[in-house]
């Protein structure tokens, strides 16, 4: 007798077990294809001119991605032309101090041969080299804070030499 009542127990959970799972994957099944039917009524619906809830709040979603798109672009052209503003204002100057400098550099080259003018020839390009060398980095520095990158500001030795760059 004993044996019959744990048949039945494991047969019972069993089939209570597969009633459960049967209802799960049923009532799964109906939510799916009332989700469906809802959409193809709604469709239907708003081609014939009866609008509704989901397709006039699809159609809002839409015009909202849209805008917020648009916007989107429009913030970064403008992001991108002051950029390109700053990196023209700070770097231009940078350019033509390399190009007076590598001027200085050969022009002085003929003066260090002659005795006694060669040495001031020598101290002073190298002054105007540093001197040169500490503005590229004050530029350099000013246009890193100008976009929010971390710098780590003007060298020292420039703020020493030059009061110019503090």
């Amino acid at each position: 007798m004993l044996n019959n009542i744990k048949k039945w127990g494991k047969t019972t959970r069993g089939i209570i077990s597969m009633l459960v799972f049967t209802l799960l994957i049923g009532t799964n099944i109906l939510t799916l294809t009332w989700s469906a039917a809802s959409v193809t009524a709604q469709t239907v619906l708003a081609a014939v001119g009866i609008t509704s809830v989901l397709v006039s709040s699809a159609a809002s979603s839409a015009a909202t991605l849209a805008a917020t798109k648009t916007e989107y672009k429009r913030k970064a052209l403008k992001t991108k032309n002051n950029t390109k503003r700053l990196v023209k204002t700070h770097l231009g100057p940078v350019r033509s101090r390399i190009n007076k400098r590598a001027l200085a550099t050969v022009g002085s080259t003929v003066l260090e041969a002659i005795p006694f003018i060669g040495i001031g020839a020598a101290v002073g390009g190298l002054t105007y080299e540093i001197y040169s060398s500490c503005q590229d980095a004050k530029s350099i520095n000013d246009l890193q804070l100008q976009l929010n990158i971390e710098t780590q500001g003007v060298p020292k030795h420039c703020k020493t030499l030059f009061s110019s760059l503090r």
